[in-house]
């Protein structure tokens, strides 16, 4: 992968990992439906396999995708519904991420947020403002941009129990545009390689911020 491929991925990665969204329902482009797990799917997520792959990005087109991640984390939903709202400690720590600022609440379930971005010590420091939009009654977010580097980028993470409820997928869809000529395959195929990575970062946040409960027979042996 060449460093300008490096470099846009790494800027639309954080950006999409920030989970939020500017954008009415109604108008979204990407579809908003639940994902569907099949079998193959939970087999290879329940051994820890991240899974990418190309989506269709409005109905009835062929030559535009986005794409989809998906993760398994071993939390309930609730669990993981609740580290998602907080954007200042989901990303703390994440070596590109130097401040993510909550600028302030714009209802009961959308917020203002501030992220800056330091790529490497011979880039400037990049500074994005989006809107963050929960979506409670689905368990997923909707994301687009408010201001930043790219022309657009939507996208929607869909939280679904698994497991008896014990465990949770995360789907993570993302469609981005730069602004600037670049096949839409080789978008697609940078990011399948480096959003897992994003998504284990929150992962491991997740388990951070709620410690897997140890049985005192397990503590007995």
């Amino acid at each position: 992968m060449t460093h300008g491929y490096k470099l846009f991925l790494i800027l639309a990665i954080t950006l999409a990992g920030n989970i939020a969204c500017s954008v009415f329902a109604d108008s979204f482009p990407l579809p908003t439906k639940a994902p569907v797990l099949s079998d193959p799917e939970l087999s290879q997520l329940r051994k820890g396999h991240v899974l990418a792959q190309d989506v269709p990005y409005l109905q009835g087109t062929d030559d535009l995708k986005a794409v989809q991640i998906k993760i398994m984390i071993d939390r309930p939903v609730e669990q993981v519904w609740q580290a998602l709202q907080d954007q200042e400690a989901l990303f703390r720590g994440e070596k590109h991420l130097k401040q993510v600022k909550l600028i302030k609440k714009t209802g009961s379930t959308a917020q203002l947020v501030e992220y800056s971005l330091q790529i490497s010590r011979f880039l400037p420091l990049f500074v994005y403002t989006a809107q963050v939009d929960y979506l409670a009654g689905r368990k997923s977010t909707q994301f687009s941009r408010l201001s930043g580097s790219f022309k657009s980028f939507y996208g929607l993470c869909h939280l679904t129990p698994v497991d008896s409820g014990n465990k949770t997928v995360m789907t993570y869809t993302l469609s981005v545009d730069p602004g600037f000529f670049i096949p839409n395959f080789l978008v697609r195929q940078s990011l399948k390689g480096e959003i897992p990575q994003i998504l284990t970062f929150v992962k491991s946040r997740v388990y951070s911020q709620f410690p897997a409960i140890v049985s005192r027979q397990n503590t007995s042996k």
